[in-house]
């Protein structure tokens, strides 16, 4: 019995700290900006129930739970460990100073207390001045222009200023910025890019400076456009069981941007730039039912994005008209978007007659001469003729003539015809197939024209959005099964595509608060729109940081699920 006595007092005190409850709370910094987000973590015992501290001061951009089981042996005596956690990604409201209350743990053997927590919020371009020269890396975004008209380009560049070269680069995150339209000028993600480095001074201590994203950017609107923060994640060191990262957010930019001055031309549509537009045409007099060419070109330097398919015009009831057919060589740099577009379109007249295409005409504003200007095509004027046809008149000799042409072939009853029912093909079923089957051709494709053309705008979108609809569901599971380093990438992709289609917007108003503005603008369920919110958030956290294939999946899962409910809202 003695012996048994140290054995219970052992067993006695492992269930005294069993009952003593497990609470700790944390945040990966207590010291933010005010466009930083940053985590706040609970643990406590499995057999506890978290209450979360009134968060009210932040903005909760995701809530995760997890749990973690363990086992330890002590002098033969084995015991068990099990915590659940609660993280929050968080991002602060206003700058100050601000409480985290505590949280509580309510458990078996009575509730407890954590300690609360003070965060302070500084404003991130005063961190980020004081940051230059002083600390060891630093991210930093610039714009090539300060203030810009409405459709006039500049450049945003992200760098990264470290005293140590990384390793290699995990994650490149771009701000949000509504109203803006940005294109990338290089692929940062590609196998085969190198990025540009040199050194410089700051504040006396020499740094390596890193290019990491360039990008051209257009404004749709006059107005403050703020970029947000970009983001970036760096490998200083691969290691064994860990990696050693170099994270960091940069400044924020305001970009001033101006209305165009005077007066708006009524052809205009928000092209800037510079460019020159030709036409040319395949004929100018031809027979009726027989189609020409008409080919536009436009060249030059600008919003490109913004460009529209000429349209002539034409009576709807007199020519027939298809295509565009659209060939383009387009780049990306620092001047805006270069190169040219081609469109052809196939036209065929149905009635003869004289006819004039007036010049199609579109206004663009330059900004380097800081005025209007209008490009145009030539006037065309057309001479359609009527397409000769076969006549049968009777001869006044009373022999059966034909009249073809001024040729005359008489009809003798005695002499030989000019085909009979013997040859090959003639009178049978194959020659009245191969007869009628251009006819019938024509037949068709004119009704299918006329069908088409009485689509409605609306009615061709409805056809869009259900092929988008389609599209993006069946390469959501392409991707679930096939997972690659850009799988994340791609879902944002499709997303975007399809909120961009469905709701009817350009790619600078994918932001997260516009977006949600839009589905509540379409009555669409407010449970369908925190889901839509959850969903957008998990997808920008996912670019901070290596992501394992079950999440991946999970992610695809969760993004399909929300195609799913904004379809049932959509049709």
């Amino acid at each position: 019995m003695i012996k048994l006595i140290p054995i219970l007092i052992l067993l006695l005190g492992f269930n005294a700290m069993a009952q003593d409850a497990r609470l700790q709370v944390a945040v990966s910094n207590t010291t933010v900006t005010n466009t930083e987000t940053f985590q706040y973590q609970i643990t406590a015992d499995c057999n506890c129930t978290i209450i979360s501290p009134d968060l009210s001061d932040f903005e909760v951009l995701d809530r995760q739970q997890g749990q973690h089981s363990s086992s330890t042996m002590m002098n033969g005596v084995s015991s068990k460990t099990c915590t659940t956690s609660l993280t929050y990604l968080l991002k602060a409201k206003n700058k100050g100073s601000f409480n985290i209350g505590s949280a509580t743990a309510e458990c078996k053997h009575g509730n407890k207390d954590s300690e609360e927590l003070t965060m302070t919020v500084v404003d991130a371009n005063e961190a980020h001045s004081a940051n230059e020269g002083v600390a060891k890396f630093y991210y930093k975004i610039e714009s090539s222009k300060s203030v810009v008209y409405v459709g006039e380009p500049f450049v945003i560049t992200f760098y990264l200023y470290t005293d140590k070269l990384p390793e290699d680069m995990a994650n490149i995150s771009r701000g949000d910025a509504v109203g803006l339209f940005r294109q990338p000028i290089y692929d940062e993600t590609s196998p085969d890019h190198v990025f540009t480095r040199y050194n410089t001074k700051v504040k006396g201590k020499v740094y390596n400076v890193i290019e990491l994203k360039q990008e051209v950017c257009f404004s749709d609107r006059a107005g403050k456009i703020q970029i947000d923060p970009y983001f970036g994640r760096a490998v200083e060191q691969y290691g064994f069981f860990d990696n050693i990262y170099m994270d960091g957010y940069s400044n924020e930019l305001d970009i001033m941007v101006k209305e165009l001055p005077g007066e708006v031309p009524e052809d205009f549509y928000g092209l800037a730039g510079s460019f020159e537009m030709t036409s040319e045409i395949s004929k100018k007099s031809l027979s009726a039912n027989h189609a020409f060419e008409i080919k536009v070109r436009i060249e030059g330097v600008g919003n490109f994005h913004l460009m529209k398919d000429p349209v002539f015009n034409l009576p709807k009831d007199t020519f027939l008209v298809s295509g565009p057919e659209i060939k383009e060589e387009l780049q990306y740099s620092a001047e805006g978007v270069n190169g040219w577009r081609e469109y052809t379109y196939i036209i065929t007249p149905t009635k003869p007659g004289d006819y004039q295409i007036p010049p199609y005409t579109f206004s663009y504003f330059d900004w380097k001469e800081k005025k209007f200007k209008t490009a145009s095509t030539l006037e065309i004027l057309m001479h359609i003729k009527k397409g000769k046809e076969p006549e049968i008149k009777s001869s006044s000799s009373g022999n059966d003539q034909i009249l073809v042409e001024n040729d005359i072939r008489h009809i003798h009853a005695t002499g030989a015809n000019f085909f009979i029912m013997d040859d090959i093909l003639f009178g049978r079923l194959l020659f009245w197939i191969c007869f009628g089957s251009p006819l019938g051709a024509l037949f068709i494709f004119i009704l299918l024209r006329k069908r088409k053309s009485k689509t409605t705008d609306e009615e061709k979108s409805k056809i869009e959005q259900k092929q988008v609809r389609k599209s993006a569901l069946k390469e959501l599971q392409k991707l679930n099964n096939q997972k690659t380093a850009n799988s994340i990438k791609s879902v944002k992709t499709i997303l975007d595509d399809y909120l961009m289609t469905h709701l009817k917007i350009g790619r600078s108003a994918l932001s997260k608060q516009v977006l949600i503005q839009h589905l509540a603008d379409k009555s669409i369920a407010k449970e369908t729109q925190d889901y839509f919110e959850l969903v957008w958030n998990k997808l920008e956290m996912s670019q901070y940081g290596r992501v394992s294939d079950q999440n991946i999946s999970e992610l695809i899962n969760e993004v399909e699920k929300l195609i799913q409910q904004l379809n049932k809202n959509f049709k």
